[in-house]
């Protein structure tokens, strides 16, 4: 093997190397300037541009950040505050189709079945899509079926699940009939202020069956909501009458029977909250289809619709009860019970507006003090919300501290 021997460099090659090097190294030897030892004015621009720009650009991001949390921030803490309200008003829209179609000859029952019949249809498909479309994208991650918390029954104590669905179908579907028998016997805004004065129960419910936290204004606030469904009723106390009036009597049965009901299917939902919301909405409208068509059924007989306006308003009813039922869902899955409870008694309030606007009834004194009194509840459990996701060294929150107790 031939010796290596090393390359020979060319002198002028040398040279030149040397002079280059030499005449480099002099920018930063000679008139440094103070920033960046430089005394190249357009270099100088140049690197102090690009070292403005870093921190500008940074900005940016962290302000989009930001802002991206600002906003899952307030879905989060108002979400379920504002999807309640949207339910409380899709749901008294229906009470008042409910009430329109009495002289049509349809029964509270038969409104019922086409309200449960609205929820079920549309669910359907999107259960499907939920079940068979996800995992789909190529960033997402595959999901598992919506079925999976109730199927197998022996995994993870899915049949309390079954038994939490079955049992919500049942109360749910019960609160509605019994709320629209309620509505055969008295006005819209008396009988919403009866069936959705159920915080008395779901804040006592909560506290001890999903563990929680109460407190002393939201105790006060549930006996004072019931105060105002006293006073609805009209006692012979109050009025000076010898009794109380037959309908008055039995709507309000029917009403507290609602009450009941929805308190305890509230309760159920948030228990079972993990339960994807569409297989919720599936279960709950098969069963209230079945118990409405049976009560109609073995009661008056099922009344089909035969004009284009009692058509449409069972349309109405139909549409209007899934996007109220979707979104009560919805918004206990972002909000406790209680609070989601106290708000639905928002639809007392637009019960009476729209029971005045479209039937021209007028509220009598006792109606309109007793949903003055629960619309007062309404507003203190809204403000106790909002005081609470404030900083603790806000003054508005140390001036309304007493509302946390």
């Amino acid at each position: 093997m031939a010796a290596s021997h090393p390359i020979p460099i060319n002198a002028s090659f040398e040279k030149e190397f040397d002079s280059n090097f030499n005449s480099t190294t002099s920018l930063y030897q000679d008139g440094k300037s103070e920033k960046f030892g430089i005394d190249n004015p357009a270099l100088e621009k140049d690197l102090e541009g690009g070292q403005a720009q870093k921190p500008e650009n940074s900005k940016t991001k962290e302000g989009e950040k930001s802002e991206g949390k600002d906003e899952k921030s307030f879905l989060r803490q108002y979400g379920g505050m504002t999807l309640t309200l949207a339910a409380s008003l899709l749901f008294s829209l229906v009470i008042l189709l409910v009430k329109m179609l009495q002289p049509y000859g349809f029964s509270a029952d038969d409104s019922s079945f086409w309200r449960y019949a609205g929820i079920t249809l549309p669910s359907i498909p999107i259960l499907m899509y939920f079940e068979c479309c996800r995992g789909t994208s190529k960033n997402e991650k595959k999901n598992g079926s919506v079925f999976d918390t109730v199927w197998p029954l022996n995994k993870n104590d899915n049949w309390k699940n079954v038994v939490g669905l079955l049992a919500r179908g049942i109360l749910g579907g019960s609160s509605v009939i019994l709320r629209y028998f309620a509505v055969e016997h008295m006005t819209i805004g008396d009988a919403s202020v009866i069936s959705y004065s159920s915080p008395v129960l779901v804040t006592i419910l909560a506290h001890f069956f999903l563990g929680e936290k109460t407190g002393l204004v939201p105790i006060l606030t549930a006996v004072f909501t019931l105060c105002g469904v006293v006073v609805i009723t009209q006692p012979p106390m109050l009025t000076g009458k010898e009794g109380f009036d037959h309908d008055t009597l039995i709507g309000t049965g029917f009403a507290v029977g609602s009450l009941v009901c929805s308190a305890c299917m509230t309760i159920i939902t948030r228990k079972i909250r993990e339960v994807q919301f569409a297989l919720m909405l599936v279960v709950f409208g098969i069963i209230g289809m079945i118990q409405a068509f049976v009560i109609s059924r073995f009661s008056n007989g099922f009344t089909w619709p035969t004009e284009t306006y009692d058509s449409m308003m069972l349309f109405g009813v139909a549409g209007l009860s899934f996007l109220g039922q979707m979104s009560i869902i919805l918004a206990l899955k972002f909000e406790q019970a209680g609070p989601v409870s106290l708000i639905r008694t928002c639809d007392v309030v637009f019960g009476f507006i729209l029971q005045f606007i479209v039937l021209g009834v007028k509220p009598n004194t006792w109606s309109a003090i007793g949903g003055s009194v629960v619309f007062a509840g309404v507003v203190i459990t809204a403000l106790r919300k909002w005081i609470s996701t404030l900083p603790k060294e806000s003054g508005c929150r140390r001036f309304f501290c007493w509302i946390l107790f």
